[in-house]
């Protein structure tokens, strides 16, 4: 799991955006995955297992969308999911950096 965006995720019992099953083990191949506000109840944003956090990439970071109340997932310039800012990643996420129209 590749440059994803995990944001105010809930799910589960524990809550966290990814569980994993049958341990708590690292989080296999996940590089460049941006986690913000996700519930799970070590702070790691996952339930069951560890994220690499700072390692190939994954990051937390609020992803800086430009209106997510009204609907608008793409990215703020300055989001550190945009290409100019995850360098190493390119982009974060699935919709470009665009704000404005």
């Amino acid at each position: 799991m590749d440059r994803n965006i995990f944001w105010y995720n809930t799910a589960g019992d524990g809550g966290g955006a990814i569980g994993c099953i049958g341990g708590a083990g690292p989080f296999a191949h996940g590089a460049c995955n941006l986690f913000w506000q996700n519930s799970a109840p070590d702070g790691a944003h996952v339930e069951g297992c560890t994220v690499p956090i700072d390692l190939d990439g994954n990051v937390v970071a609020d992803p800086l969308f430009c209106a997510p109340a009204s609907g608008d997932f793409r990215l703020q310039a300055d989001s550190p999911a945009a290409p100019a800012q995850s360098t190493t990643c390119g982009l974060i996420g699935a919709l470009p950096v665009n704000c404005g129209d």
